[in-house]
């Protein structure tokens, strides 16, 4: 008697596929302060940090150094 095969061994393994950003492509700052601005509700520290980074010439870079830049710009000390 051949054995009947369950719902789960005859599907193939569905594979989970998120919309994450890949960190080790370059973006520009304006993709990453649009994207910032989904989760942080502070405009006007994006603001801020925006026009440091057009002074700084840094307009193009990964997300990942984008955002360490941006953790440091947050937790920096008023002047």
């Amino acid at each position: 008697m051949a054995k009947k095969r369950s719902e789960k061994e005859s599907e193939p393994a569905a594979v989970e596929t998120q919309a994450t950003p890949d960190n080790s492509f370059p973006l520009t700052l304006d993709e990453f302060c649009q994207r910032l601005s989904a989760r942080d509700k502070r405009v006007e520290l994006i603001g801020a940090f925006h026009a440091r980074e057009v002074k700084a010439r840094h307009i193009k870079d990964t997300e990942a150094n984008f955002r360490q830049r941006y953790e440091d710009f947050v937790r920096a000390p008023v002047k």
